[in-house]
């Protein structure tokens, strides 16, 4: 069996698939990011949550990768990153009968304290593009309008086979290709 030519190979260039990239190269892992589509493009869009920021903050200091922490306030995705993307202030939640109208005592909605720092509504357009000029930035290959057709795990790795092109041979495969992955 030939050698693995990456260390890791992440299928899907979203956000957490290219943030798991720009942290594996910055720490010096060969990287392969495969994607069946291409950058920027259309995905559902995507809200933090103070947790979430707080976590993004501690992978960033973590793995030495400052700019994952640019997309944990409004402020700085807005300075650093897209002025596309907006302010999530509350999460709202509402209990829907169909045909029927709302109830407000089934409503709830919590206002984030500033203090937790403003939250994001991201634009994923920006914010994934953006992301995958991080991961390239930090030494990962990107490989867009590569769609993989089959993995064979064995006992040295894996091969990733692509519908067109040679297969690639890595230690470690990750799936980060999304909800229906």
């Amino acid at each position: 069996m030939a050698a693995p030519q990456y260390d890791v190979a992440i299928l899907g260039s979203g956000l957490a698939g290219t943030t798991l990239a720009a942290c594996l190269a910055r720490g010096g892992a060969k990287v392969l990011v495969l994607d069946a589509g291409t950058h920027p493009r259309f995905a559902i869009g995507e809200s933090t949550i103070p947790y979430t920021s707080m976590m993004m903050r501690l992978v960033s200091e973590r793995y030495n990768v400052p700019e994952i922490k640019w997309l944990t306030t409004f402020e700085a995705v807005q300075s650093k990153i897209s002025t596309n993307c907006g302010v999530k202030r509350n999460f709202g939640f509402l209990y829907h009968r169909e045909g029927a109208r709302q109830n407000p005592l089934e409503t709830s909605m919590f206002p984030i304290p500033k203090i937790t720092h403003t939250e994001n509504h991201f634009f994923r357009q920006d914010t994934d593009a953006w992301m995958v000029n991080v991961a390239i930035k930090y030494g990962a290959d990107i490989r867009q309008q590569t769609k993989i057709v089959d993995v064979d795990i064995d006992d040295d790795g894996v091969t990733v086979i692509p519908d067109k092109g040679d297969p690639v041979r890595v230690k470690f495969v990750v799936d980060a290709s999304g909800h229906r992955s």
